[in-house]
């Protein structure tokens, strides 16, 4: 589903009462900012946006298990990397599992690694630490959340589910009941506990959409069997 920020707009107005367009009490800028800016903030935690990145890490056989990712870009919810040369995934693992498989290593041997968890530097710099440590040079990809640009216009989009759409606009109206004063909530005839229990629904309706994502997206272990 397809949805312009106007017409989200239109939808939030609707849960509000504010429909009369030559006496609004939010202004339009202020629903399509909100609006794409919880697209933003809850469609990656729904599952939404993810892509390969290219060319985020270079590896070589340094001696260090610990590799910078490339400047530039934002990285948010790394599931894994892979080698651009054989096409092979690096899988991340918690921190605590790759240090245990080091201190187990007391040679430090380099080889192809197989795990990897992020980390960052004083200066805010994302990490990787690998395990094993490289043994040879590679670039790799990553899989990645790629959030959309910071836009909120009229004729902008949000691509996304009509239950997360659901959400969104739930989300939002609570929002603006919330920062309404008493002689605006009376104006709309907005009823006590409006806002919270808008809330509630889109929170429900998030979580909904998480796990019909996960659905989509689980493999349960199933191997697919192929016949001559």
């Amino acid at each position: 589903m397809s949805i312009t920020l106007g017409a989200g707009a239109y939808r939030v107005r609707q849960l509000l009462g504010d429909t009369d367009p030559d006496n609004f009490c939010v202004s339009s800028p202020v629903l399509w900012r909100s609006l794409a800016d919880k697209g933003r903030e809850w469609a990656p935690r729904a599952g939404y946006y993810e892509a390969w990145t290219t060319n985020v890490l270079s590896l070589s056989n340094t001696g260090s298990s610990d590799f910078a990712f490339a400047l530039g870009t934002v990285y948010q919810n790394v599931a894994y990397l892979k080698s651009q040369s054989d096409r092979r995934i690096i899988r991340r693992w918690g921190r605590s599992a790759i240090e245990a498989a080091r201190d187990s290593d007391a040679a430090n041997t380099a080889d192809y690694p197989v795990a990897f968890y992020l980390m960052e530097n004083s200066g805010n710099r994302l990490y990787a630490r690998f395990w094993p440590r490289p043994a040879h040079t590679e670039t790799l990809d990553a899989m990645t959340t790629a959030v959309p640009q910071d836009s909120a216009i009229v004729t902008d989009t949000l691509d996304l589910s009509p239950v997360l759409v659901s959400a969104i606009v739930k989300s939002v109206a609570a929002a603006m009941i919330q920062g309404m004063d008493e002689e605006t909530v009376a104006r709309l005839k907005i009823g006590p506990g409006e806002s919270e229990t808008m809330e509630r629904e889109a929170q429900a309706l998030l979580v909904e959409e998480m796990k019909r994502q996960h659905g989509l997206k689980r493999a349960d272990g199933v191997a697919l069997a192929w016949r001559g």
